[in-house]
């Protein structure tokens, strides 16, 4: 009996085709979207599963404003052991940082791009404590640890533990068991260096990821409250100190890579859970359109259900006829979005920067479709149970008062949900689109079209040299304090009448030409004049902290005058806010004292030039001057990175919308 209404079924689906393929693509699309989204979603929540009592161990962050996030990625070196020592709710404290390294045995790589993890003798106590590891009694010499597959690769075994390996130029302190790599923290081989005191435990270093590991029963929201600001007394030769303030946040361990992950995401995860919802929605408007043009089949179809009624089929019968009809294109749409799956997987793997295997992916695409099936039979079976024995009904007793009106506001409520979730999905895209264009557009404060930056050791380069290269429009020396941002100086300037005062970052260029280079806008004053070191340019944000000291309303930064005021710049990611700053010129003629000298230049080049000045400066730089190949970056590509992410997400958006 089945397999005759499945027969039936498949006749009516190519008879109403233009429906039937209307609903099989809106379904198989949404269904693609909303399974690879859930998948993601599921891989990104499942970082760190593995480790034992992972709901005790927390990253620390110490917050600072000017970062994304509000957080510096980096520790200084010396607060694990600091947390240690002061707090008793901490059962083990660890500072590390993870790289990627290969491994050489002469001259020949036998690991490549490996995952390692710096480590200080407290990594396992903190991360896996049942992992019992021999340690010197002082580390005076740098050690090594391997997993065992990393371990077998290298031909390694048991009998070479404690040794001094001559053909890999390591010491092997020991062999651990194999981690799966799902981790913030996935390694193939440990280091541990050389204790230095006055690196290891300097507080001015910020160079660890710093984790903690706490006791059974700790409450972990007063803890947090106890580490929200800490003060640290730090002793200065000739017996002065100074109390340093820090304010620090805790991260659990499973939450680290969907709040702050430290590797490279394709899209951030609460951006990937806007777009499931957005998948989630299209996918109910496709079974919501697909329902509303079923049911409306049902009333189409009605004399013949009705003879089939009246020749003795009893309702369950039809019934289920009109079910297996339902359930075969829902079921023909999760085959199409299956095979959509397959096809897009390789593309979708690179994409999302996952490394899971095509099962992890498929098993979940099958779980889902399974669920989406069963739901939409649940959804559907009371809706087309009423409207079948309705339209019966109306055929048997054509003289009783009709109730077709609920029928239309059924398809009228079909048709304005979807229209109401189309208009959603198209104001928010369109709006996403807008800030995305204005963080992108060129109000930045300063010209970074055409603009490459040039960073090269231990020689300088004459300016000439590449002005005369073909296709370099104008060049001048370069602080590299943004695009990319480096370190930057603070200062400090007293707040008038109070023993408080303003930070305000400043920032060296070697001359008026920074101005008229990035064509940074004077709001107010002038620009800097060549070689006039007793007077500073600010920016907008820090022409509002400043107060003028007297009528003529000139306003001062340490004794110097602020001789003019340029628009702000976002220098750093748009989703930063900008900061007061001040620019004047370099103290000194020379960058840097000493032999490893970085120099840094900008130059702008001629659309369509870039591959062809980028070759020749590297060849100027390696063969004329003798420097290392040099560093080139450009500075729209570095600042479309900072809204990589955004960017995705509203490619995304806009497929699916």
């Amino acid at each position: 009996m089945l397999i005759h209404y499945f027969k039936i079924a498949w006749r009516n689906l190519l008879k109403y085709k233009a429906q039937s393929v209307i609903s099989i693509v809106g379904l198989s699309i949404s269904f693609t979207a909303f399974t690879f989204t859930l998948s993601w979603i599921r891989y990104e929540q499942g970082y760190d599963k593995h480790i034992p009592d992972a709901e005790r161990i927390f990253r620390v962050f110490v917050k600072d404003s000017t970062k994304v996030d509000g957080i510096r990625q980096y520790a200084p070196n010396a607060l694990a052991a600091y947390l240690k020592e002061k707090y008793p709710e901490i059962e083990a404290a660890t500072g590390l940082y993870a790289y990627k390294t290969n491994i050489r045995q002469g001259d020949k790589i036998v690991l490549n791009q490996s995952a390692c993890i710096n480590i200080d003798t407290s990594f396992f106590a903190v991360f896996y404590p049942e992992i019992k590891i021999s340690y010197p009694e002082r580390i005076d010499k740098d050690y090594y640890i391997f997993t065992g597959s990393a371990a077998n690769k290298l031909q390694l075994g048991a009998h070479d533990i404690g040794k001094w390996n001559d053909s890999l130029k390591l010491n092997l302190l020991d062999i651990v068991p194999d981690k799966p790599t799902h981790s913030n923290l996935p390694f193939d081989l440990i280091f541990i260096n050389k204790h230095d005191d006055k690196f290891d435990m300097a507080w001015g270093y910020h160079s660890k990821f710093t984790y903690i590991r706490v006791k059974q029963g700790v409450d972990i929201e007063k803890f947090k409250d106890k580490l929200a600001d800490i003060s640290v007394k730090k002793d200065h030769p000739g017996g002065y100190y100074s109390v340093e303030k820090y304010q620090c946040k805790l991260v659990p361990l499973q939450e680290l890579r969907t709040t702050h992950p430290d590797t490279e995401v394709a899209i951030r995860y609460h951006q990937l859970r806007l777009f499931a919802t957005v998948s989630l929605l299209v996918l109910c408007c496709a079974f919501f359109n697909y329902l509303m043009l079923f049911i409306n089949k049902i009333g189409i179809r009605n004399r013949g259900l009705t003879l089939h009624k009246v020749n003795g089929a009893s309702g369950m019968r039809l019934l289920a006829l009109l079910m297996c009809e339902f359930v075969m294109l829902v079921s023909l749409a999760l085959l199409v979005g299956m095979v959509l799956t397959e096809i897009i997987y390789p593309y979708f793997a690179t994409f999302s920067m996952i490394e899971s295997s095509r099962t992890f992916f498929l098993r979940d695409a099958l779980l889902f479709g399974i669920s989406l099936l069963l739901l939409t039979l649940l959804f559907a079976f009371l809706p087309v149970r009423y409207f079948m024995n309705k339209s019966i009904q109306e055929n048997l007793m054509p003289m009783k008062v009709s109730r077709r009106g609920f029928n239309d506001r059924f398809t009228r409520m079909s048709i304005f949900l979807q229209l109401f979730i189309t208009v959603l999905l198209l104001f928010a895209t369109t709006v996403f689109a807008y800030q995305f264009n204005y963080l992108n557009s060129n109000h930045i404060g300063f010209n970074r079209t055409h603009i490459n930056t040039l960073i090269t050791y231990p020689n300088e380069i004459p300016i000439d040299a590449l002005r005369k290269i073909p296709g370099v429009e104008d060049v001048i020396p370069h602080g590299g304090d943004f695009l990319p941002k480096s370190t930057t100086r603070q200062i400090h300037v007293e707040r008038d009448d109070t023993n408080d005062y303003h930070k305000l970052f400043k920032f060296e260029i070697f001359g008026p030409e920074f101005v008229n280079f990035f064509d940074i806008e004077i709001i107010a004053g002038r620009n800097i004049h060549e070689g006039e070191r007793n007077g500073y340019l600010i920016n907008q944000t820090a022409d509002h902290l400043l107060v003028a000291e007297d009528s003529t309303g000139l306003k001062m930064i340490n004794d110097l005058p602020v001789v003019g005021v340029i628009r702000d710049m976002y220098i750093d990611s748009p989703l930063v806010p900008v900061f007061p700053s001040v620019y004047g010129i370099l103290e000194s003629d020379s960058w840097d004292e000493g032999s490893d000298r970085t120099y840094f230049y900008a130059y702008k080049y001629v659309k369509g030039m870039r591959n062809e000045t980028e070759k020749e400066i590297s060849k100027l730089v390696t063969e004329d001057i003798g420097n290392p190949p040099p560093t080139l970056l450009n500075m729209e590509e570095l600042y479309a990175e900072y809204t990589k992410s955004e960017r995705y997400l509203l490619n995304l958006l806009g497929i699916i919308t």
